[in-house]
């Protein structure tokens, strides 16, 4: 419990101690409203000693963890336990053993961690949450998070000549936007929150800044998302400042030098990858999506009408019920001045269908410039045309929810049907007769999406020890193991040092994945399992000592450990693992000395910035 509240309220106090020498609305912004927001926001996780993960996972799918009865609340979160969380607990790990966290030899054969952008090695929320167990970082980084986001999005809408409550409802707005609840725990985040700071560096023409931004970008974890930034920022940037853009370039440039250690050694990875072998399908347009900007249906799969649409790839452009209305207005009224903003809103969301899977993503750029339009529409004199489009806004989510009810309750998410109309009356009733209450009804809008969409989950829950699991961490020597079926997913095994031969995880080798496949793991799911045990062969060659199957599960190899979580059997044709020394990932050297170039190229900015303000 204390572990938590410390993770909770260490960065929110290190945002109120680095605004002290910071301009007042900034001072004022983030003690009335940044700090307090993001802690209640979230509280309902860190005040209860729980996190945002979705821990039920582990007991509805997972051997040993699995239990009867036990359905998960929102699956399109696995990846936040089964290699989020994983990739955390290696990589700290590792720093804290003063060690470089180049591989994980936990999954797979040792899979790339340190070319491995997700693991995020070098960001500095990463070092930062080093003194947090991996179960109380969750709340360190997703408060972290939140702030940094709100802080960029407020200096931002500040340099757009937005007024102080205009700035703080679209800063609220973007920092708690469907892309930033979707995938709160995923590094993709550490890159959106910077695109807000650097926007502002652009709008303030400080080269310096934009550099470090771009580093940040490249360093955050999600390279796809640096390139959707980059969607919104070139042409902000050439909007603002034509003639500077060869010093934007040698900024861009220079931070993603800064970056090159990491950037280096994944371009050089990313080619022989699943990633590259098997790119993520896309879906097609259907005119329901564009209920996603007003009508997110708290994570459930329809109203969306598209074969396998869900939230995280068609809602994460919702930033708020009356942050769209305000937005709505601004066009209405100010279309001609805003015809930048529009545009880019219109080209970006179009981006987001292009046959091509990583721009699905561009929705959260489509959120930044929602809310960008909201602080405009705020600060725009309310006239009797405000309230027709927040009420037509308001026709269409209740129309939805009618015309959805019968597959909601088929789907059991009636309450997040009732909610998404709930929140859609009251928020038509603050911009119709309390404006000034606009960015509490953001701020509770987002929060209840987030609530109901990520319920808390506690520490009983976080990856407990079975039976089985302390009997494989107990047998000495280096082996491997494998799972039957959907026992001990890929990469969970590193939370108990225990190495499996299985992996999940877009950088893995693709040519170690065919191997796998030879020896019978089936790749057509999501997951890649072994629907029964490994050939022979490919176990006796891998080292796997021990097969971990579900309860009942019978073998001619000896069982070895029998219990209500799961059996473990015994291969004994396995072969020993020899101790072997840890590579350095191919682009290593070059990109540290790319790392000092880029370094060089921040102090000559520094230099040339010195000058120019003499």
């Amino acid at each position: 419990m204390i572990e938590s509240f410390i993770a909770a309220l260490a960065p929110a106090a290190a945002a109120l101690l680095a605004i002290r020498f910071c301009r007042d609305d900034l001072r004022r912004a983030t003690w009335r409203w940044f700090v307090p927001v993001a802690l209640l926001v979230f509280a309902p996780y860190w005040v209860t000693d729980r996190i945002p993960a979705p821990l039920d996972f582990l007991a509805a799918h997972v051997v040993p963890w699995m239990q009867p009865g036990v359905v998960v609340q929102n699956a399109l979160q696995s990846d936040v336990v089964t290699q989020m969380l994983p990739w955390r607990e290696i990589v700290t790990q590792f720093w804290r053993h003063r060690e470089w966290p180049l591989i994980n030899p936990y999954a797979g054969a040792g899979t790339a961690l340190w070319a491995n952008p997700q693991a995020a090695v070098l960001h500095p929320l990463t070092f930062l949450g080093l003194p947090f167990s991996t179960f109380a970082w969750a709340t360190f980084v997703v408060v972290a998070r939140a702030v940094i986001a709100m802080t960029g999005m407020f200096l931002f809408l500040r340099e757009e000549r937005r007024s102080e409550q205009a700035a703080v409802i679209g800063a609220i707005a973007y920092a708690f936007c469907g892309m930033h609840i979707a995938f709160l725990l995923f590094p993709a985040v550490n890159v959106t929150m910077m695109l807000p700071w650097l926007m502002t560096f652009i709008a303030r023409r400080h080269t310096l800044g934009c550099a470090i931004a771009t580093a940040l970008l490249f360093l955050g974890g999600h390279p796809e998302s640096v390139f959707l930034a980059g969607l919104l920022a070139i042409p902000y940037a050439i909007a603002v400042h034509r003639a500077g853009m060869m010093r934007y370039a040698f900024a861009a440039v220079s931070g993603a030098l800064l970056a090159a250690p990491v950037v280096v050694p994944f371009l050089l990875a990313a080619g022989g990858s699943e990633r590259a072998a098997h790119p993520l399908s896309f879906t097609p347009f259907e005119p329901s999506q564009l209920l996603s900007f007003v009508f997110p249906a708290r994570f459930a799969y329809a109203p969306f009408s598209a074969p396998g649409a869900n939230f995280n790839e068609f809602a994460i452009q919702y930033a708020g019920f009356a942050t769209f209305a305000l937005a709505l207005f601004a066009i209405v009224r100010k279309g001609r001045e805003l015809r930048f903003w529009i545009v880019m809103l219109l080209v970006l969301f179009a981006a987001a269908y292009l046959p091509v899977a990583l721009m699905a993503r561009a929705r959260y750029a489509v959120a930044f410039v929602v809310s960008t339009l909201a602080a405009y529409g705020y600060d725009l004199k309310r006239d009797r045309s405000a309230n027709l489009i927040a009420a037509g806004c308001l026709g269409v989510v209740l129309i939805a929810a009618v015309a959805f009810w019968p597959r909601a309750v088929e789907m059991h998410v009636e309450a997040f049907v009732v909610a998404s109309a709930a929140i859609a009356i009251v928020s038509t009733a603050v911009l119709a007769w309390s404006p000034r209450l606009a960015a509490i009804a953001v701020a509770a809008d987002l929060a209840v999406l987030l609530l109901l969409s990520i319920p808390p989950h506690s520490r009983p829950e976080f990856y407990p020890e079975t039976g089985a699991i302390r009997f494989l961490r107990a047998q000495p020597g280096e082996f491997r193991v494998s799972g039957v079926g959907g026992s001990l997913f890929p990469n969970v095994s590193t939370m108990f040092g225990i190495r499996d031969i299985r992996v999940h995880d877009p950088m893995a080798s693709e040519q170690y994945l065919r191997k796998l496949e030879s020896g019978g793991l089936d790749r057509r799911g999501y997951f890649e399992v072994f629907h029964g045990f490994p050939s022979p062969r490919l176990a006796n060659e891998l080292g796997v000592r021990y097969f971990i199957a579900p309860p009942g599960v019978r073998s001619p190899l000896p069982a070895v450990c029998r219990g209500d979580d799961a059996v473990v059997f015994l291969n004994p044709g396995a072969r020993d693992l020899p101790p072997s020394a840890i590579p350095k990932p191919p682009g290593w050297t070059i990109g540290w000395v790319l790392g000092f170039v880029g370094l060089l190229s921040l102090w000559l900015l520094r230099n040339n910035a010195a000058l120019a303000s003499r």
